[in-house]
């Protein structure tokens, strides 16, 4: 049912009575303003307000009109707090908007109605053209507020008095009749419905607008606002997942994380498993989770629920002023050669018209956005049905991952930590009834079936679930995209889900932002499909074999699990290399692009050429390999490519002139608009023999081992690595390749 949203009048405070608030006399106020003014309006803050508001209005009498209101609840008359302005409107038409309501009545949509309503009182003026809201980073409450009223980030600023601010914009549009004032002129109105229920509204425009902030959502912003994206986030749900759904977090989602300041707050709130304790009827074997030769700084794999996933990403969000809007739904779509009409709907029932340069759907499974853009989803559901269980359990080993493996199936359960100790997933008996709510004593029953060594109590989640395979026929239908969810889905074997659709998002979001601000040709939006849709094949094909040869009630298969499963087990483990490439394939870290669009060499310098042994050899596609440096500076090339750019890693130290410590003119070619607006960081590799670089060289790296400088193609003197945002190769080859490379998917 829809809220009823909050009616709030902003009632200009005469100067008598801020006079009088400015000498802590509220009696005295209330009487001159004729409202029942609170204590709210005397705290020290507020005293300091009311006499900053005072010398504006003695400066400029104009200033009476716009900079101090009271918010009064209609109809109660209860005064909720106060808002206003910073000033008249500027030369060019801007006025900034404050606001405070008081702590009793917080966190019921009064703020919200509040800045509607002086959204309204701007409208109401001719000469405004932008509203302005400047608000701490850590005021996660503020953002949110003014979030699904168009607000978009523009900057950043420092207050001496509030300390950091991320500043945030809207123009200002033509209002609806719930907001439009019965007399003109900022003096006599304030009316905060924000808009009658039902009303149409044109948006302001946004690069894009992400439909879904589960991990995907939430990631892809993250990505999008580094680029320098203007982003919109929305949401049909009321709330984040408090559940643990998907519950593990692989090394390469990790790496591609780290350059936007994600990993380290994944890694603090996370468990990183040492090892999977496999059960195979009196068996068990043993096989490590982490420290097993993998090539990533993160050799491990995370257990981290996705309500502490997405939480970790909703903080990052903040910090740049991007909140999710939730209970706001994508009702209807558009799209154009300019740009994508989006018509979306509030927890209230209010429309509103959004025009976006792209659309990109992360809203799951049942997908909205995928329906509205005619994208088939393709595939079949699995018969079987499961359980999920968060809770304490008494038996199992900590600090492990178990998986029991028998006749009748297989039991997992991880180590989670929070909500619960432990999630359990294990495949429902035949003939469950199809809904029926799952209880303890039935995930009891379950375990017992596998291990007499465990017992469960102190349920947190309990849940049954069907699975799927399906995948978007594409990827990509125009100005609008599928990622996550929404273009693929699986069974849950090997934790690839969530993982997937991150790296979906980071994969994307650094293209669509070039692309959707003018910084990169339009074909580059082409290799995201071109790119991902493989990964989304393989990763559909590796579950299904494993959730099969998991889950078959196959005679044949019944016998292979109870029997042949222990026998091969022990095999493979001896083989040690074997354990350890199959860690990689799950971590995802065997990921290459090399078929993409974007591996091919625009030029004749044949990448060939430059290669290494056979097993060594990197090309164009590939992720880029753990390289350990030396010099005081970052430990390792990932570090040091850590931060949301292309880096261009030309061999040798650069030629300068005296007193430049930048990168040499002559390094950069024409590429210096690009190194300028911070798409591109230019470095130079060096070998371990060489002299360790100087403070005033910051752009100089000397790898520890001379093999690596040939595996990267930097032996030799014109040889040049071009890493692409998310740390795949662009280029490996001749310097002239790489720029050759930019030059045609960039803009200068």
């Amino acid at each position: 049912m829809a809220r009823t949203p909050s009616t709030v009048d902003l009632v200009p405070l005469p100067v008598a009575a801020l006079a009088a608030l400015a000498d802590g006399d509220l009696a005295a106020a209330r009487a001159a303003s004729g409202l029942p003014l609170t204590e709210f309006f005397l705290t020290p803050r507020a005293v300091s307000l009311w006499r900053l508001r005072l010398g504006q209005i003695r400066e400029d009498p104009e200033a009476a009109a716009w900079v101090a209101r009271a918010a009064v609840l209609s109809p109660s008359g209860e005064v909720v707090g106060h808002a206003g302005f910073h000033g008249p409107p500027d030369a060019a038409g801007m006025v900034e908007i404050g606001y405070s309501i008081a702590p009793a009545y917080r966190r019921r949509g009064h703020a919200r109605a509040a800045v509607r309503a002086l959204l309204a009182l701007a409208a109401a003026d001719p000469r405004v053209r932008t509203v302005r809201a400047s608000i701490s980073p850590d005021n996660a409450a503020s953002l949110a507020t003014v979030a699904p009223l168009g607000f978009v980030r523009v900057g950043e600023q420092w207050d001496d008095e509030d300390g950091l601010e991320v500043v945030l914009e809207r123009p200002v549009r033509p209002v609806g009749p719930a907001d439009r004032p019965d007399r003109a002129g900022p003096a006599d109105v304030g009316h905060g419905t924000g808009r009658a229920a039902g009303a149409d509204r044109t948006g302001p425009e946004v690069d894009v607008l992400v439909v879904g902030a589960g991990p995907t959502g939430l990631a892809l912003c993250a990505q999008l606002l580094a680029h320098g994206a203007r982003v919109r986030l929305v949401d049909r749900g009321a709330d984040r997942a408090h559940e643990s759904r998907a519950l593990a977090v692989q090394p390469r989602t990790m790496e591609v994380l780290a350059p936007l300041g994600i990993t380290a707050a994944l890694v603090a709130e996370g468990n990183p498993a040492v090892r999977l304790a496999v059960h195979l009827g009196r068996r068990t074997a043993v096989v490590p989770l982490s420290g097993t030769g993998l090539d990533t700084p993160y050799p491990f794999l995370l257990f981290l629920s996705q309500a502490r996933t997405e939480q970790v990403l909703i903080d990052h969000l903040a910090g740049g002023g991007l909140a999710p809007e939730r209970e706001v739904e994508l009702t209807g779509l558009s799209a154009g050669a300019r740009g994508v009409t989006c018509r979306l709907r509030g927890p209230d029932g209010e429309e509103q018209v959004v025009r976006a340069g792209y659309v990109v759907g992360c809203d799951g499974a049942r997908s909205t956005v995928r329906d509205l853009a005619g994208i088939a989803f393709l595939g079949e559901r699995y018969p079987q049905s499961f359980v999920l269980a968060d809770v304490a359990a008494d038996g199992p080993a900590p600090g492990a991952a178990h998986a029991y493996v028998g006749r009748d199936g297989m039991l997992l359960m991880f180590p989670i930590e929070q909500p619960a100790p432990w999630r359990i997933v294990a495949m429902r008996r035949a003939g469950a009834p199809h809904g029926a709510e799952v209880t303890l004593p039935e995930v009891q029953a379950l375990v017992d079936a596998h291990t007499s060594g465990v017992r469960l109590h102190d349920p947190v989640w309990l849940s049954a679930f069907g699975l799927a395979r399906r995948r978007a026929s594409r990827l990509r239908a125009g100005r609008v995209l599928l990622a996550g969810d929404a273009a693929h889905v699986h069974s849950p074997a090997g934790a690839q889900g969530m993982n997937t659709g991150i790296q979906d998002a980071v994969n994307l979001g650094w293209k669509l932002a070039l692309v959707a601000t003018g910084r990169a040709a339009p074909d580059l939006l082409d290799t995201y499909e071109a790119e991902r849709m493989p990964v989304a094949r393989r990763v559909l094909r590796m579950t299904d074999r494993a959730f099969t040869v998991a889950t078959s009630t196959a005679p044949a298969v019944r016998l292979a699990r109870a029997h042949v499963a222990p026998r091969l087990l022990a095999v493979v483990l001896r083989a040690r290399r074997v354990p350890a490439l199959g860690f990689r394939v799950v971590a995802q870290l065997t990921i290459s692009y090399r078929g993409s669009p974007l591996a091919g060499d625009p030029t004749r310098h044949h990448q060939r050429a430059w290669g290494g042994p056979s097993g060594r050899r990197l090309r164009a596609g590939d992720r880029l390999p753990v390289v350990p440096l030396v010099g005081g500076g970052p430990a390792t090339l990932h570090g040091a490519l850590a931060r949301p750019a292309f880096h261009l890693l030309l061999a040798g130290r650069p030629v300068r002139p005296d007193g430049d410590h930048g990168p040499a003119p002559g390094d950069l070619g024409g590429l210096g608009g690009l190194v300028r607006r911070g798409d591109l960081r230019v470095l130079h590799v060096v070998g371990p023999g060489a002299q360790r670089p100087t403070l005033a060289e910051p752009d100089v790296l000397v790898v520890r081992d001379g093999a690596d400088l040939e595996r990267l193609g930097l032996a030799r003197p014109d040889g040049a690595l071009l890493v692409r945002p998310d740390g795949h190769l662009a280029h490996r080859g001749a310097s002239a390749g790489a720029r050759a490379w930019l030059a045609r998917w960039l803009r200068p």
